[in-house]
């Protein structure tokens, strides 16, 4: 693949559509998931900023890390700018709150990635440009500067005049997604807060971006809500992490961008899976529901039994052998803790199962408002099927003895092929005139 070019599947002019995903973790998950309806590219860690800045010539980099110069290359040679002003895709996936998690190089004009950082690869973080006659002569740029959000808005008024609005114009989706940072994340125990502190401060400043992008035409908008902004271990990608949110969020994105950018039918079919999906996984909690009821009760009981044979512990048991006391309340804490936890899963399934309830309750209304329409589709229907029935025998007993189909005595002295087509133009008729009458401004041409 050469510099700055997508390659896709040879589909013709009617293929699906081509989605080119730029950006980190989040937007690839998302092109994961849209791979079932579009051809879907994702290229990692793209930065406006970087894409703006001005050219940058490597050959003056001395790194002996020959990966390292390739990736600073990159940068430095616009690849993900080349990418958006080709303009070989149909739909174009951006973000912009993966930037707070990497850090920049600002060389004069040019700007480009800091690559120590465990994000490009964990070798790198011990990488030094003290002695590098280029990247010595560099400063640090956070996203958490205001000076970086401002070079991004101008970054992006670039972009957008010279290249994204052309492309907007030709009919081509522009989509920005307009996510935050996690602020939570759930685990066993239940919901905790991130303990950066700087994580509302980044939410402010993405706000702030978000309000800016208000004023641009033509850009599609997706603006998850920020309750679905929960990282845990089982989300898609990367385990719990402030840019990991757990799939309800994912689900919510690609339904969002189905309904704007392709069709309400595919935006509900894709939501039909999710449920169905999720039904699934929920009836699966419950039967684990019980199973934790059960293992906790078991539990109490060896725990009561524990208890009994404490020395001096239980009245009655005069005759229990004597055991190493300490020994004996260590298991006893052990088995208090897993009991602890099992209640705590309990607890959760519930939760699962009361939400499985609510999900079937759903259901069930759709299925009583699918079986009302399947009724006065049927009612609709039968008329049609008896005076097709009627037809049908009107054809297949014609007069006995003519050797021909449905030709009525009148018409005895007709050609045969005549009397064949006068007999269905006749009952196309009496079809056509029943079909405009039960439905109301029906035009067959």
């Amino acid at each position: 693949m050469g510099r700055g070019v997508v390659t896709w599947p040879d589909t013709g002019n009617s293929g699906p559509q081509r989605l080119l995903a730029l950006g980190g973790c989040t937007v690839s998950t998302i092109s994961t998931y849209l791979q079932r309806y579009v051809f879907a590219r994702h290229y990692w860690r793209q930065n406006i900023v970087c894409d703006m800045s001005a050219p940058l010539d490597v050959r003056d980099i001395a790194l002996d890390d020959a990966h390292a110069v390739r990736v600073i290359d990159k940068y430095a040679g616009k690849f993900h700018r080349k990418l958006i002003e080709q303009g070989d895709f149909d739909w174009l996936l951006l973000e912009c709150a993966a930037d707070h998690v990497f850090q920049y190089l600002r060389i004069g004009d040019a700007v480009v990635p800091d690559l120590r950082n465990d994000l490009f690869k964990p070798e790198w973080v011990s990488l030094s440009f003290d002695d590098d006659p280029l990247l010595g002569k560099s400063e640090q740029l956070l996203a958490s500067d205001p000076v970086y959000w401002v070079l991004w808005k101008k970054s992006f008024s670039t972009l957008y005049d010279d290249v994204l609005l052309p492309h907007i114009r030709d009919g081509k989706k522009v989509i920005f997604v307009r996510r935050y940072m996690c602020l939570q994340f759930v685990d066993e125990f239940g919901r905790h807060y991130f303990e950066d502190m700087d994580i509302p401060k980044q939410n402010d400043a993405l706000r702030d971006v978000y309000s800016f992008l208000d004023s641009f035409e033509g850009l599609t908008f997706i603006d998850p809500p920020e309750d679905l902004l929960s990282a845990s271990q089982y989300a898609p990608w990367g385990g719990p992490s402030v840019l990991h949110p757990e799939q309800e969020f994912y689900h919510f994105v690609v339904e969002d961008i189905l309904r704007k950018c392709a069709s309400a039918e595919l935006a509900d079919a894709f939501r039909r899976e999710v449920m169905a999906a999720s039904m699934e996984e929920r009836i699966r909690y419950a039967f684990q529901a019980s199973y934790a009821r059960s293992l906790s009760e078991q539990q109490r009981e060896q725990l009561m039994q524990i208890r009994e044979h404490l020395p001096n512990g239980a009245l009655g048991c005069t005759n229990a052998p004597l055991v190493d006391g300490e020994g004996l309340v260590a298991q006893i804490n052990e088995l208090q803790s897993e009991r602890d936890i099992s209640a705590r899963q309990v607890m959760m399934m519930t939760a699962e199962r009361d939400h499985l309830v609510t999900a079937l309750q759903s259901i069930e209304a759709a299925h009583a408002a699918a079986a009302a329409q399947l009724a006065e589709l049927e009612r609709r229907y039968a008329p049609l099927q008896k005076l097709y029935d009627r037809l049908w025998m009107r054809r297949r007993h014609g007069v006995a003895g003519t050797g021909r189909v449905g030709r009525p005595p009148h018409w005895s002295n007709l050609p045969g092929r005549q009397i064949v087509f006068a007999i269905a133009f006749t009952q196309l008729d009496e079809l056509f005139q029943l079909m405009t009458s039960m439905f109301p401004g029906l035009s067959i041409a």
